[in-house]
C-alpha cells in the first residue's frame, strides 16, 4: 500500500511521455540508410565561355533489391533524400578549375528542382562533391528506379575536350521500425 503513490505517478508518467511523444519517439526510433547510386557521363568540348548546361543524365537505381541487400522490409521505406553529389573526372588533364561554379539539378514529377550551388576551390582538382542541404522527398524517384540529372555552370576557359565524368549520388533512406 506504501508503494501505490509511487506506481501511480510512474504509471502517469509513463503514459503521458508514451502518448504524448509519440511523434518524437517515431523520430527517434527511425533507421537512416545510406544509398549509394553511379553513373559516367560525357561532357562535350565547348569553345565558349560563360554558363552552359554541361550534362543531362538518367540515373538509374533499384532499391527494392538494395533493401532486401540490408534485410529491409520495403514497407518501412518512409522517405529518401539525396544528402550528396560527388563528381569527378576520368579524363586525364582535365580538372574542375576552368569552371567558378556547378549547378546540380534534379527532375522531380516534371520539375527541375536545384539541389546545390557551389562555387570551385583554388587548385586543380578532378572530384568535387557537392554538398545537398535542400531535403526534397526524392522516393517517387526511387520508385520509379530513375532519376534525371542535370548539371551546369559557369566555364571560365574553353573546354578543349570531350571529358568523361562520373556522378556519385548518395540518397539517404528514412526507414520507420
Amino acid at each position: 500500500m506504501r508503494y501505490l503513490p509511487f506506481t501511480t505517478v510512474l504509471l502517469v508518467t509513463l503514459m503521458i511521455a508514451f502518448t504524448g511523444c509519440g511523434e518524437l519517439l517515431k523520430e527517434h526510433l527511425n533507421l537512416k540508410l545510406g544509398y549509394p547510386v553511379e553513373q559516367t557521363f560525357k561532357v562535350p568540348a565547348f569553345d565558349q565561355t560563360g554558363y552552359h548546361e554541361f550534362a543531362q543524365f538518367v540515373l538509374s537505381s533499384d532499391v527494392t533489391e538494395f533493401l532486401e541487400d540490408n534485410n529491409v522490409d520495403y514497407s518501412t521505406f518512409d522517405r529518401a533524400t539525396i544528402s550528396e553529389v560527388t563528381l569527378t573526372i576520368l579524363t586525364p588533364g582535365v580538372s574542375f578549375d576552368i569552371l567558378s561554379d556547378v549547378k546540380v539539378e534534379v527532375e522531380l514529377e516534371g520539375q527541375r528542382h536545384a539541389l546545390a550551388v557551389v562555387e570551385i576551390p583554388e587548385g586543380e582538382t578532378t572530384e568535387l562533391t557537392v554538398p545537398v542541404t535542400d531535403e526534397l522527398n526524392v522516393a517517387t524517384l526511387l520508385q520509379k528506379e530513375s532519376a534525371t540529372f542535370y548539371i551546369s555552370g559557369t566555364l571560365e576557359k574553353p573546354l578543349e575536350v570531350e571529358t568523361e565524368i562520373q556522378a556519385r549520388v548518395k540518397y539517404e533512406l528514412a526507414l520507420g521500425l
